[in-house]
């Protein structure tokens, strides 16, 4: 009251301001308590002249405290200068088909950015709208590419719902072309959770060709900010789901086709091949000396036991292989981040080498052997390293 009792012009100017952190909490507390709706003109004249948002947000406030008053008021300015402030509210408000609709209509006249609608990712509105009428406005909003994380979070929404077949399909279609261009934008935290959570959901559904191509995407160097961290937490979840063996019948021929890129550095971290059946993977490789070491690349050599891959590598190719040679490296590897040097690691490294050493294969004990040797070199040159520093630094 003490607002609406004082100039109230000068009011909004300052509520409009960029400099007011909490404007948004008091446009809306604003709209709820101005009955007599003297700031409703000057918030219009702010819309009108290119800045919906304040308006939008007061409308907001006024629909939940005299909701048959601001309903009202919206559909009568859904057309015209202040319809943007009318798109930007009805996401924030309880949903209906003449909603959805209106909605649909100013995103396709290009009166509201398709941001305007992420509060109903947040809302009940897929869930509550007829599912046709959720996979009208859905399909607009994923007709534009600057909007696909968005296009994936309502899509994943509608394929969850219990949508006849017919709707669900398409919403899965939805879902599986956005993946790959929501890559290409700045993912906030929900969208994330959202497109991880679709991998698992595009699996479930029979579409593994659509989970590879977006996790190859989320690899490769020229995706967007963040994409890396999504594709690893995506791989653990398809694993913890139990869609490991589908997902490596995906990837590895691409693994083959692509052997240098980004995604063979990074699927180890995520042990994709403890997860799998060890006669299967040999099965696979047979005699073929390029996937025996696409999955020597793919190992993770650091334990006191040495696993069932790598033996049946060594015993398959030889101790002097390209195949042996890739796996070495993988066991000068560190499986995490190191702090306080190397030396540790390699301490250790030296003890399961000296282990795989007894092992019953001669092959496996040669590459264990040679192992010794250079674990054993490199710590003690780390230990002459430190003691240097130690007496002379």
């Amino acid at each position: 009251e003490l607002l609406l009792a004082d100039d109230p012009q000068r009011w909004i100017r300052w509520l409009t301001s960029e400099d007011l952190p909490r404007a948004g909490a008091l446009l809306r507390a604003l709209g709820a308590v101005d009955e007599r709706r003297a700031c409703l003109a000057l918030l219009g004249e702010h819309a009108a002249n290119g800045r919906p948002r304040p308006l939008a947000i007061y409308v907001i406030g006024w629909a939940q405290a005299h909701a048959p008053e601001a309903w009202a008021w919206l559909w009568a300015n859904e057309d015209g200068p202040l319809a943007p402030a009318v798109g930007l509210a009805l996401p924030a408000l309880a949903p209906s088909a003449r909603s959805s609709a209106t909605l649909t209509r100013l995103l396709d006249e290009g009166k509201i950015d398709a941001g305007a609608l992420r509060p109903i990712v947040y809302g009940p509105w897929i869930h509550e709208l007829e599912p046709q009428v959720s996979l009208e406005l859905i399909e607009v909003v994923a007709s534009r590419d600057s909007r696909a994380s968005l296009a994936v979070e309502l899509a994943l929404a509608l394929v969850e719902a219990d949508a006849e077949p017919a709707i669900h399909e398409r919403a899965v279609d939805i879902l599986a072309c956005s993946m790959v261009l929501a890559l290409e934008q700045r993912l906030v935290a929900a969208a994330q959770v959202a497109w991880e959570r679709a991998l698992v959901v595009l699996m479930s559904v029979g579409r593994p060709k659509a989970v590879t191509k977006a996790i190859w995407a989320a690899f490769s160097v020229t995706s967007g900010a963040g994409s890396l961290a999504m594709a690893v937490r995506g791989v653990r979840k398809l694993i913890a789901a139990g869609y490991a063996e589908a997902l490596w019948t995906q990837l590895r021929t691409e693994l083959i086709a692509n052997a240098s890129s980004g995604l063979i550095w990074h699927l180890p971290r995520v042990k994709l091949l403890d997860h799998l059946d060890p006669d299967g993977v040999l099965e696979w490789v047979a005699d073929d000396a390029e996937r025996g070491r696409v999955i020597a690349q793919l190992c993770n050599p650091h334990g006191p036991e040495l696993g069932q891959l790598e033996r049946g590598l060594l015993a398959r190719f030889g101790h002097e292989s390209a195949v042996a040679k890739e796996l070495s490296a993988r066991a000068h590897s560190t499986p995490r981040a190191i702090i306080g040097g190397l030396v540790e690691f390699e301490r250790a490294q030296l003890a399961h080498a000296r282990a795989w050493a007894r092992d019953d294969t001669l092959q496996v004990r040669r590459w264990a052997e040679a192992l010794i040797e250079q674990f054993g070199r490199a710590t003690n040159d780390q230990l002459a390293r430190d003691e240097f520093i130690r007496k002379y630094a």
